[in-house]
């Protein structure tokens, strides 16, 4: 669940991998002294965005956890770059984690509402659907903002779960509600230089692989089932939780394409454009 040209575009940054290079990024979380700072793999701390009582400007802060949040808080959960179920290679965390800080905040009694910051063009389909139902369970005000950026494929899902969605540019992109598969069939590439491959079954697994077997030699119908079936989840959920909002007699945008803010507006997949302060009274329940 990703938008395509997003991807496309990290080419270089494959190439970089596949000869070797690092693209690691140093993992932000909580130290004693109380600010960010790189540091080595370890538990992701909450960011929290409350008013500061001295100068009274909206202070973010991380926290061991939300209950050391002032009262009043919002709990701030990024959605940013591509999506994985697990923590990323370069620092980002996974939707289990996303989850849990959903969860956490939800239980909280330092925390008003939940800031969903989103700029992002979708990525795995394994662990969207917990975090979208993490979402949508809350009893809390929950906020999608996009930020100056996007709002595609598995991302589209998980802003769809929250209560109001908001762009904070007019070019922001909303939508790619969609699925695909892709794959590199390597065969010849190896055979050039010398490497014959051979895959060898047992007799009762006929049907082990199979899907992407056939795929590579050209007959995709078992994995478009496959992807129908996702797809058609992805849909449905997508359809349920903006309900009534939507207005599919200006454009359906259950095909995979993706808008512009205002036009999305108009179909019903987000709720406006807003400032991102303006985001964080609205998830406060202050506006």
């Amino acid at each position: 669940m990703i938008e395509k040209q997003w991807a496309l575009s990290h080419s270089p940054q494959i190439a970089r991998l596949l000869s070797g290079e690092s693209l690691s990024a140093p993992i932000y979380a909580y130290d004693d002294d109380g600010d960010d700072r790189p540091q080595g793999p370890g538990r992701y701390a909450p960011l929290c965005i409350h008013p500061d009582p001295v100068s009274g400007y909206v202070k973010a802060n991380r926290y061991r956890s939300f209950s050391e949040a002032p009262a009043g808080s919002v709990a701030l959960i990024p959605v940013t770059g591509p999506i994985m179920k697990y923590l990323g290679e370069c620092g980002e965390p996974g939707s289990q984690v996303m989850t849990d800080w959903v969860k956490e905040a939800a239980g909280s009694n330092n925390i008003s509402g939940i800031l969903v910051k989103i700029d992002s063009p979708g990525g795995q389909v394994d662990g969207t659907q917990t975090l979208v139902d993490a979402i949508a369970a809350t009893k809390k005000r929950t906020i999608g903002f996009i930020d100056d950026g996007m709002m595609c494929s598995s991302a589209m899902w998980i802003g769809a779960a929250c209560d109001e969605i908001y762009a904070s540019q007019k070019t922001d992109v909303i939508g790619s509600i969609g699925v695909l598969c892709s794959f590199y069939d390597i065969r010849g590439y190896l055979e050039q230089n010398g490497v014959k491959l051979h895959e060898i079954y047992a007799p009762q697994s006929k049907d082990k692989n199979l899907d992407y077997r056939e795929a590579l030699d050209g007959d995709y119908a078992k994995i478009e089932a496959e992807l129908k079936v996702l797809a058609a989840e992805f849909i449905k959920s997508v359809k349920s939780l903006r309900g009534s909002k939507l207005n599919t007699s200006v454009d359906d945008p259950f095909t995979g394409k993706t808008y512009f803010a205002p036009e999305a507006i108009k179909i019903g997949l987000i709720d406006g454009i807003c400032t991102f302060d303006e985001a964080i009274l609205k998830a406060s329940g202050e506006a």
